[in-house]
């Protein structure tokens, strides 16, 4: 299992990765591919100041181990 972590300017959401997929779609001659990713667990964090959310980040990766 995976950690992802995504950001805006206000938010940063960091998840759990369970598992992912690729869906292969024809329509009319024409290949797509669309990429899915599934989440067991996830945290939201909401914060204004980019120095409290990267002190938060660096709590949770102090604390985490691999299984």
């Amino acid at each position: 299992m995976s950690k992802i972590i995504i950001y805006d300017n206000k938010n940063i959401l960091i998840a759990d990765l369970d598992r992912t997929e690729t869906i292969k779609k024809e329509d009319n001659m024409i290949s797509t591919k669309y990429f899915a990713a599934y989440f067991e667990k996830y945290r939201l964090i909401h914060s204004f100041s980019l120095k409290k959310q990267l002190k938060k980040i660096e709590k949770i990766f102090k604390y985490h181990k691999e299984k």
